[in-house]
């Protein structure tokens, strides 16, 4: 039997969320008490959560007044409780991270405004890493913990298209989340083939500390974000096509994309953007027979006008089978091949 269509499934911004957070918290205000009193229940209970989360009971309200994007916070609670002014600041995530300091820069605002704030992260979506949300003092908010009180709502018997919908479009996020945990958690036991983003992402931050100036991130495209690691920089002084001498920097990258892994060494130009192929061909045609000689097996990219970063190889027939241990040997080897070439530069180039 077809599920009827989920508004919710269409609505997926933050923005979205922030108003269904709001909304929701709004039914805890005393005024509406009469209107309807299980979502008045549910709400209130949704506030009891948050509030206590800094230890503060919730007992009768004297003032209550509820704000979006008040200073740019998502959402923005401010209350009286028994004489003491009380401001619940809501930062919604729904796929991405805190940025910019804003989440110290949200609770200097608000502190100056109240006798007491409640930091609230709310995040939807998986987070590997919640340290810096912890620096700031902010409380994590899951989607575990929003369906869990969503859940109960409607097990006690709410009658509301909003709730329902909303529950029904939070419990597949819940499933989501789960997998994602999963994935991040468990990706050794997983050959390479059946690895997702966040096995990936599990894998990267496992992985920096095997090498110096190693890291990883998502990085944005035209088409769609990209998970990648990148490691194993080296200096390789050149002379260019005007017979100058320049630095460039070789190193290997690993990347998820459309589901697939790919292996790829680079060079990184960010000093001497490249306009033409030919110091690129120049570095392939030295590197070429140390790729040959280990066997690995590659192409030789298109060339692309480069400000940043250029392809110099690209591995090929990567084998999906290969899991954790297989990969970090792959890689290390992957490294030494490198190293090698840029130990005999001088020799070459």
């Amino acid at each position: 039997m077809l599920k009827a269509p989920n508004l919710f499934n269409h609505a997926t911004s933050e923005l979205s969320q922030d108003a269904f957070i709001a909304w929701l918290l709004e039914w805890a205000n005393p005024d509406y008490k009469t209107c309807d009193e299980p979502l008045h229940k549910m709400g209130t209970s949704f506030l009891k959560e948050l509030l206590a989360t800094k230890n503060i009971p919730l007992s009768s309200i004297q003032s209550f007044k509820l704000q979006t994007q008040y200073h740019k916070i998502d959402v923005y609670l401010e209350l009286v409780i028994d004489k003491v002014s009380i401001g619940i600041i809501i930062e919604d995530k729904v796929f991405t991270s805190n940025h910019s300091d804003q989440l110290a820069r949200y609770k200097n605002i608000i502190s100056k405004k109240v006798d007491k704030v409640v930091p609230i992260y709310f995040k939807t979506g998986f987070q590997h890493c919640y340290n810096d949300v912890k620096s700031k003092e902010y409380y994590q908010y899951t989607v575990k913990e929003f369906s869990a009180l969503l859940r109960h709502g409607v097990e006690q018997g709410i009658q509301n298209d909003i709730v329902t919908s909303y529950y029904n479009f939070i419990a597949e996020k819940e499933q989501l989340f789960d997998k994602a945990k999963e994935s991040f958690e468990n990706y050794k036991s997983q050959p390479i083939g059946e690895w997702d983003w966040w096995s990936c992402t599990g894998f990267f931050k496992d992985y920096k500390p095997h090498f110096r100036w190693a890291d990883w991130g998502s990085v944005g495209n035209n088409r769609q974000p990209l998970l990648a690691f990148w490691f194993g920089h080296r200096d390789l002084s050149i002379e260019d096509e005007n017979n100058t001498t320049i630095t460039l920097r070789p190193y290997i990258d690993m990347v998820y994309s459309e589901k697939n892994i790919k292996i790829n060494f680079r060079v990184a130009v960010k000093n001497y953007p490249q306009t033409n192929n030919r110091n690129r061909n120049k570095i392939y045609s030295a590197f070429k027979p140390y790729l040959v000689g280990a066997g690995i097996k590659h192409k030789k990219p298109t060339f692309r006008k480069a400000k940043e970063t250029m392809l110099l190889a690209q591995v090929t027939e990567l084998d999906d089978s290969l899991i954790y241990n297989d990969l970090v040997a792959l890689l290390v080897n992957y490294k030494n091949v490198l190293d090698d070439f840029i130990d005999n530069q001088n020799i070459i180039l």
